[in-house]
């Protein structure tokens, strides 16, 4: 029995019956549908006709073309990449070499003296800074003044010395009318009509009202001027009257005695619950020993104050009362710290 198939079905019939792929029924009931129908014959004879083999030259110049486009992309991206490094490498250089980092607070690179700031000729008028930045290879940029209740801070930005910026040095001026402080990056240069000694603040910034931690009285240590010998601590701690100890490795000369009692002198002042500070040193026969309290200093103050007057008349903030109170102020603790330099301090009571 024999089936009309419809020019639909072996339209959709032709790949596989031209494949030989189709059941021997199948492939019969279409080869008599081609017999009697002209458009699906065409089709198959289309469909069986051999395809027509590229030209040599067209596939070549095909391939040169996307040979060109795949150039042409490499190049394009090579250029965004280049460009994009050096819109980062231009932004590191502007960071870096204008732009800087602001400077941390409590660094120490400044220091000041007294200048005529109006042309009058009283010195005080105005204070000239000067600024020695540490780093060999960073110099400075961005300087800016911020004036609040007689309080000048000063600050500036950190940047590499470069053609804009050719060294670590800058002097800055400003006027003290209507100023009672100065201050670079956070540290004071300027108090109350004195210029403050870089040194005198590193013993400020040390200050610690307690003795308890060994942390705290080695920077202490690094500010006081000790003499240049090893020694080991003891504190004493239990009950009032806090003392420390210092046992000396080696004996000390005279003037290392008198430059340990200066600084015996100023931790009573930086640490506040310090009482007394006892050195024993090895001598001949065993050991020898010295010790100053807050006592010894109040007793000699008066006295000390009074021989300072004749060279210095500038008053001494905080009062006289109590070697404790000149640990209130950078320009109080400059003022003891010359005191400490009067020869009745020196020849005071130094054995117990």
């Amino acid at each position: 029995m024999k089936y009309e198939l419809p020019c639909a079905v072996v339209r959709d019939l032709m790949p596989s019956y031209i494949e030989g792929l189709t059941e021997p029924e199948t492939t019969g009931a279409v080869t008599d549908h081609l017999a009697g129908c002209d458009a699906c014959r065409s089709l198959y004879e289309a469909m069986r006709a051999p395809q027509p083999v590229p030209d040599a030259a067209e596939n070549a110049k095909e391939v040169d073309y996307l040979k060109a486009v795949r150039r042409k992309n490499r190049r394009r991206i090579l250029l965004a990449a280049l460009g994009t490094a050096l819109v980062l490498i231009g932004a590191l250089m502007c960071q870096v070499f204008v732009i800087g980092t602001a400077v941390p607070d409590g660094r120490m690179d400044a220091s000041a003296e007294l200048a005529d700031g109006n042309g009058d000729g009283i010195a005080g008028d105005a204070l000239i800074i000067h600024v020695v930045n540490p780093g060999s290879a960073k110099g400075y940029t961005g300087w800016k003044t911020v004036i609040s209740d007689g309080v000048a801070e000063i600050t500036a930005r950190e940047v590499l010395v470069s053609a804009l910026n050719r060294n670590g040095l800058a002097d800055r001026q400003i006027s003290l009318d209507g100023l009672h402080e100065v201050r670079v990056f956070g540290v004071t240069v300027w108090q109350d009509g004195t210029v403050i000694h870089p040194a005198v603040m590193r013993m400020y910034e040390a200050r610690t009202p307690y003795m308890g931690s060994m942390w705290k009285l080695n920077l202490v240590d690094q500010t006081v001027q000790l003499p240049d010998a090893a020694f080991t601590n003891e504190l004493f701690t239990a009950k009032e009257p806090y003392a420390r100890a210092l046992y000396f490795e080696r004996t000390l000369t005279p003037e290392e005695n008198a430059q340990m009692r200066r600084a015996a002198a100023r931790m009573l002042v930086l640490v506040g619950n310090l009482s007394e500070v006892r050195w024993t040193w090895p001598a001949e026969g065993g050991t020898e020993s010295a010790r100053l309290n807050v006592d010894d200093v109040n007793a000699l103050l008066g006295d000390m104050l009074a021989a300072h007057a004749k060279l210095d008349p500038a008053p001494v903030p905080g009062g006289a009362s109590s070697v404790k109170q000149f640990g209130q102020s950078p320009v109080a603790l400059q003022r003891f710290d010359a005191l400490l330099y009067e020869d009745v301090f020196r020849l005071g009571t130094q054995t117990p």
